[in-house]
């Protein structure tokens, strides 16, 4: 995904802080297990949310340990194993797959199609694994580039699969929000249904929090961004996703979860603005609900993840099965949370007394 569904650590305890590096480290542990050290350039935030998630509502019977890994060869970090972790390691490495194979249509990049060629086995064994998922992943997003490049194809005319951009932009967010709504449902069961309406809102919010990010680098660019040529203020952009974030919290909250719960709110009441209020820098002053504070300078949150040389030279460690996490991967996810997210949070819960309003496209359908 886009690094937006991320934790932060002003408004959670040290508890709640190790609680999230440990699945994180058992994310990075699988994908290791079962990709090779490559395979940890796949890991992000977002999908450690995803098994935080899902290990709240399914309470699996959890493996815990310690082990030390290349990123962290002296100190051994805690994680856990279980089927949400797993899964949501599979997710990973087949979103991560799709992502490769995108920039090397788009931009022609060589070192992403590397990447896919070494993901591919894995991808093939996942797809195997789990065929529901993989197959809404791959039509959605040729639905998405076809939305994208005919915008950009057709400038200023009629356009054949939306009539102006912002309503291409418009169908493209809500084909991501399909596919996310996939993603989130690790099985079909009596939660499936829950889980699909909040992947599809979150997934929705997710990709127009992307283009608000990349609004000044898009028109520059001259790259799809279904508000570009708008003139939209600042102001005008946390109007429309703070509509979309409250939906996300609507359907958050009607999840039975209690495991991690304030954890998980963490994310959706603060973390998902990290970006924004970083981009445009929002401050104490003028900040929006569900905000931020000033980003993290926890070193570990704030470091880069290792490179592919560092990758290949601990590949060694590999087969040793010393793999952890490198604590807080990329550095572009590494801020801190608001101090009214529990205000947020508590607001939110009253909200979710109604039902979300539905759209006129079912979130079933690509």
């Amino acid at each position: 995904m886009f690094g937006f569904v991320i934790a932060s650590t002003d408004d959670i305890d040290e508890t709640e802080l190790d609680r999230y590096k440990s699945v994180y480290c058992g994310i990075c542990r699988d994908l290791c297990k079962h990709g090779g050290q490559k395979a940890r350039l796949c890991l992000n935030h977002d999908l450690n949310f995803l098994a935080i998630l899902l290990k709240s509502l399914y309470e699996p019977e959890e493996t815990q340990g310690s082990a030390t890994c290349v990123a962290h060869p002296m100190k051994k970090r805690p994680y856990v194993l279980d089927e949400c972790v797993d899964y949501a390691a599979d997710m990973t490495m087949a979103l991560t797959y799709h992502k490769c194979l995108d920039d090397w249509h788009d931009d022609g990049n060589k070192r992403a199609k590397s990447y896919a060629d070494y993901l591919k086995p894995n991808y093939d064994e996942i797809r195997v694994n789990h065929p529901r998922q993989c197959d809404v992943i791959e039509e959605g997003l040729k639905r998405i580039t076809a939305i994208e490049n005919c915008v950009l194809e057709h400038r200023g005319e009629e356009l054949a699969l939306a009539s102006t951009p912002q309503e291409a932009g418009d169908e493209a967010a809500h084909i991501f929000g399909v596919i996310l709504g996939e993603v989130f449902v690790m099985k079909e069961d009596m939660w499936s249904g829950l889980l699909r309406e909040f992947g599809y809102e979150l997934g929705r919010f997710i990709y127009l929090m992307d283009a608000a990010v990349d609004l000044q680098k898009d028109e520059k660019s001259g790259s799809f961004n279904p508000f570009a040529g708008n003139g939209l203020s600042v102001s005008d952009l946390q109007n429309v996703l703070g509509y979309h974030s409250n939906r996300v919290a609507n359907a958050f909250e009607r999840l039975p979860l209690d495991r991690d719960i304030h954890l998980l709110r963490s994310v959706i009441y603060a973390g998902m603005w990290i970006q924004f209020n970083r981009k445009y820098k929002i401050g104490e002053e003028d900040k929006p609900a569900n905000s931020i504070d000033e980003p993290c300078e926890d070193e570990e949150l704030a470091s880069e993840p290792a490179s592919m040389e560092e990758i290949d030279a601990g590949s060694a460690a590999d087969e040793a099965d010393s793999m952890a996490v490198e604590t807080g991967s990329a550095a572009d996810e590494a801020d801190s949370m608001s101090d009214e997210a529990d205000e947020a949070a508590s607001a939110s819960t009253q909200r979710t007394s109604e039902p979300c309003a539905k759209d006129e496209a079912s979130p079933l359908t690509l």
